[in-house]
């Protein structure tokens, strides 16, 4: 009985509502619009920051920065041993120098001073032809009467000399037997004697002389004195030539060739004191921009190696924040351009907020967990921040 008054009611409450036309909905809670967002932790770090190394290896002389100093581009920041590489700089230099004046002589020329020298030069070797040639001539000519005439008359005074020489020692030696013959000892005649007798001697050899030097004169140059004096002709008229060539290319300056080639040792010894200058320069490391030494690893006095890190580098004007560990199922839900909120524990109770303006193509090498990079720019910087601080970052990803 109650549950046919049951149905009938709800039959009569039926039939009503289709009367009227209308199905009263079933009540249900508000939709709340929530949104969704990422949740990463970061660093924070300078827009623009490097470590800083040297090219090149050797002993830290001079270290010029320590941490928190400001620098600008340009400023030295570290310096190597350098004074082998000075000292090439200076032989370099030297050689430029060398090879520019070299260069300025062969442009401007010979002297008249130089001229003037060669010129001599060129008469004293006509002179040397003609005495030679004229030597040569003399011999092949044979020996003319005049100086026939001379020899003949050399041995016949050197023959009357021996005939007088040889009645002397004659005499001499006549005395000297006839003082035996009396009995007077003739001691002082010995002496005489000895001296008439090598007297006698030299004046035989110098006709001996003259009668040979008649001979050779009559008979005429030998072969191998003709063949000295035609060698003599040949290198006094080679010289000729030599000072006549030396003296034309002095009148006819410097050919195009000439000053080709120096102008080419120029650029050489350029080049070759540019290398030296490079090479001196990378001793010395400098500031590639505006910044603040944020780290120093090294000491003044230690052995550096090619690549070792001396300073980390970054401009403080400019600061960011790096995600350290959103993960791979997060950033496919980033796009860059969406906002963020950033907090920090340095700042308990302070949101900034900012923008995402990159995210990286890559996984960040070297940790064992894939882990994305992201940059998110602040729109403002509190003054209390700091380099390396942590950030927790709250990235808006919509519904």
């Amino acid at each position: 009985m109650k549950k046919t008054l049951v149905s009938l009611m709800l039959l009569t409450l039926i039939l009503a509502a289709c009367s009227t036309g209308q199905v009263t909905p079933t009540p249900t809670a508000s939709t709340v619009n929530v949104p969704a967002v990422v949740t990463a932790s970061g660093k924070v770090l300078p827009t623009r920051w490097a470590n800083l190394s040297f090219q090149t290896g050797g002993a830290l002389i001079d270290l010029k920065v320590q941490t928190g100093d400001q620098v600008k581009a340009g400023d030295t920041i570290a310096q190597l041993d350098d004074v082998d590489a000075q000292l090439a700089v200076s032989q370099a230099e030297a050689a430029l120098a060398i090879a520019q004046a070299q260069l300025s002589q062969i442009k401007a020329g010979a002297r008249a001073e130089e001229i003037a020298v060669a010129e001599q030069a060129v008469k004293a070797a006509e002179a040397n032809t003609q005495n030679a040639t004229a030597q040569l001539a003399q011999l092949q000519a044979g020996a003319r009467s005049a100086d026939i005439a001379a020899a003949e008359a050399e041995v016949s005074r050197t023959a009357a000399e021996v005939v007088f020489a040889q009645q002397a020692y004659d005499g001499v030696l006549e005395g000297r037997a006839a003082a035996k013959e009396y009995g007077i000892h003739a001691g002082g005649l010995g002496l005489a004697e000895e001296k008439m007798r090598a007297q006698l001697a030299s004046i035989k050899a110098q006709h001996e002389v003259a009668v040979k030097r008649l001979a050779q004169v009559k008979a005429g140059a030998t072969r191998n004195e003709v063949t000295a004096a035609r060698a003599s002709v040949d290198a006094a008229q080679a010289q000729q030539a030599s000072t006549q060539a030396q003296l034309a290319l002095l009148k006819a300056g410097s050919a195009a060739g000439q000053i080709a080639v120096a102008e080419a040792q120029v650029k050489q010894a350029q080049v070759a004191l540019e290398t030296a200058k490079s090479q001196s320069a990378k001793l010395q490391l400098v500031a590639p921009f505006d910044g603040t030494i944020g780290t120093v690893f090294v000491r003044s006095g230690e052995m550096m190696s090619p690549g070792q890190s001396i300073v980390t580098l970054g401009d403080l004007a400019s600061l960011r924040i790096e995600t350290t560990d959103l993960s791979e199922a997060d950033i496919a839900r980033v796009r860059e351009g969406v906002a963020a909120s950033v907090t920090f524990d340095a700042l308990p109770g302070k949101t900034i907020k900012g923008t995402v303006t990159r995210i990286a193509p890559m996984s960040t090498p070297g940790v064992s967990a894939v882990n994305y990079t992201v940059i998110v720019e602040l729109d403002q910087l509190d003054p209390a921040l700091r380099w390396g601080m942590t950030a927790f970052v709250d990235i808006e990803i919509g519904q």
